[in-house]
């Protein structure tokens, strides 16, 4: 997959310096994948939720949401959002 955004994922590991190698190997496995549905995402990660049209990841043992548009056709994710699990609120950010 090609992945778009990565400078919100810099620009919390900078600020979270904890989660680095969390993010860091989602970087890894997800640039290895090719899916072709959310089907054989869930695969991969099995907590990703599929919520109005992006879906959440769950990184970092769970600490962090990332929060990404999926484009399965040309194989490319968008990192919209990426928040400690203590800032993520459902509520907030799919309105």
């Amino acid at each position: 997959m090609k992945i778009a955004g990565r400078e919100k994922i810099k620009e919390f590991a900078a600020k979270h310096s904890n989660t680095r190698s969390g993010l860091s190997r989602w970087l890894d496995v997800v640039e290895k994948c090719s899916w072709q549905t959310f089907s054989e995402l869930r695969k991969t990660f099995p907590s990703a939720d599929y919520v109005k049209g992006q879906v959440v990841f769950n990184v970092a043992g769970n600490h962090v949401r990332l929060i990404a548009l999926i484009d399965f056709d040309s194989r490319v994710i968008l990192i919209k959002n990426v928040l400690r699990h203590e800032e993520y609120d459902e509520e907030k950010w799919k309105r």
